[in-house]
């Protein structure tokens, strides 16, 4: 039987060296041991270990998949027959020297080794892996925290944008200007009729008239500088505007009224 064990473990060491010449730089094998492959059953009790498989045991880095495998080679089926992924909580826990657990996707497994140096070797090399994944992980977070710690928190307001070679100070002068425009042409606003409102009130308070025998007729004659002064500029005085020649016509001019346009 030792014989037999010392012959497997030579050609498992060969087949080592010929497995990763032959995955090249898809894959690479970490670690391997001949070795059982154990699960736990029956569901949904998982009480009790059902022997799964038999060969070589691989602990292996998949670039392609870039992930890590423990996978099970079998020698008469010449394949991987068995796997499970390292995920982000794995535990590997080393019950005895030559047989180690660990959760797998469905069940417990068990992996139970023909050699006790293959298996010590091929859980550290698992342990190792599991450390570094955790501190990389925990360097990810503290980062993260750092990063947030540091990210200033702005108030949510709209900056005034800063005057670069003066175009902001022309672009609001002209502003001004097209505003102080608008505001004169709002002051020059034309008026038309309908601005004009209709009358509310009348009162008769004087009466200027022409008669030809007694001149101008006034009644209610209401000494005012305003008629005074219009009675000035037409040139008329008390004597001529109480005699007026026959046959001449007497002209007021008054003076000329601007009207709102």
């Amino acid at each position: 039987t030792e014989e037999y064990l010392r012959a497997v473990r030579f050609h498992s060491a060969l087949f080592a060296s010929v497995l990763n010449w032959s995955l090249d730089v898809f894959a690479r094998v970490i670690a391997m041991g001949i070795a059982e492959i154990y699960q736990s059953g029956p569901p949904p009790r998982h009480d009790r270990w059902q022997r799964c498989c038999c060969g070589v045991v691989c602990f292996i880095k998949d670039n392609v998949a870039k992930a890590f495998y423990i996978r099970l080679f079998d020698f008469d089926r010449r394949d991987f027959v068995w796997e499970q992924e390292l995920f982000v909580e794995f535990t590997y826990k080393t019950r005895l020297p030559y047989f180690h657990t660990f959760e797998a996707d469905d069940c417990q497994a068990g992996v139970n080794f023909a050699f006790e140096d293959e298996a010590a070797n091929f859980g550290n090399a698992i342990e190792e892996k599991l450390r570094s994944r955790r501190q990389k992980r925990q360097e990810r977070l503290q980062r993260a925290a750092k990063n947030d710690q540091s990210f200033p928190v702005h108030d949510r307001q709209i900056p005034t944008c800063p005057s670069t070679n003066g175009v902001s100070s022309q672009h609001n002068k002209k502003s001004s200007k097209s505003s102080n425009k608008k505001g004169k042409k709002q002051k020059e606003r034309k008026y038309t009729k309908a601005d004009i409102s209709n009358p509310t009130d009348f009162k008769h308070i004087q009466h200027v008239g022409w008669d030809p025998d007694k001149g101008f007729d006034l009644e209610n004659y209401v000494d005012s500088k305003e008629l005074n002064t219009l009675f000035e500029m037409a040139m008329v005085t008390e004597k001529t505007s109480r005699s007026p020649a026959r046959g001449s016509s007497s002209t007021i001019s008054l003076p000329r009224t601007v009207e709102p346009t």
